[in-house]
């Protein structure tokens, strides 16, 4: 079963950032804009930076993680591969504790209104991965590694090219993808899938693979 990361402290943390400001007050320092929203990147005391998402036409902002490592208690790794569709705003998290291990999860916040959507690993460990880190008395990882590729939909929905790197397996890449609503799912594996190639249109996505194109229903 695909590994979903408890939300709980990640909701408290992604609050409305105060005071409420104009969202267009923040186009200078957009990461990433469309027609409805954009994602900024802003200093919090001068100590670190935070990524923030707001929605034109509204005042307020809401809190989409740390930009850069943040102080110790935080509760997250910096994200990046900031993507927006819509108002639907997804990141990626790479995180490491020494109670919990390495972690690399994806994140998605519907702007709008202001709250997180889900937060789900990268991929699935293998059997032998699972094995591997109890033998060598680590603690499990959470996802396989960092993304390649990431797109958001404008329903909310996630696809997603991984390098897996967890031992004891070779290293491979992965197509996943999770619809709005619905547990992610493998698509495809292999060395052969062609990173960059991932693309999104009229809800289906595309990739290419051992030089052939592939495409999957993505809702």
């Amino acid at each position: 079963m695909m590994v979903v990361m408890a939300s709980t402290a990640t909701a408290a943390r992604h609050r409305p950032h105060r005071p409420p400001e104009r969202c267009k007050d923040h186009l200078r320092q957009a990461v990433v804009a469309n027609a409805q929203a954009l994602v900024y990147r802003a200093s919090v005391g001068g100590a670190y930076a935070e990524f923030y998402g707001c929605v034109y036409g509204r005042r307020g902002t809401t809190d989409l993680g740390p930009a850069q490592d943040a102080p110790v208690g935080h509760g997250s790794g910096p994200a990046y591969n900031v993507r927006l569709a819509g108002h639907f705003a997804a990141l990626e998290f790479d995180v490491f504790s020494t109670d919990f291990g390495p972690a690399e999860r994806l994140e998605t916040y519907d702007v709008r209104r202001g709250r997180i959507v889900r937060s789900i690993a990268t991929g699935q460990l293998t059997p032998a991965q699972m094995a591997w880190s109890q033998s060598a008395g680590e603690p499990k990882p959470v996802g396989v590694g960092p993304t390649r590729d990431l797109l958001v939909t404008a329903d909310g929905a996630l696809a997603w090219i991984v390098y897996d790197n967890i031992r004891p397996d070779p290293p491979t890449l992965q197509v996943w993808k999770a619809d709005a609503g619905s547990d992610p799912m493998m698509l495809a594996a292999g060395n052969d899938i062609a990173v960059g190639s991932l693309a999104v249109s009229g809800g289906v996505i595309y990739w290419t693979q051992a030089a052939t194109p592939h495409s999957a229903s993505l809702r």
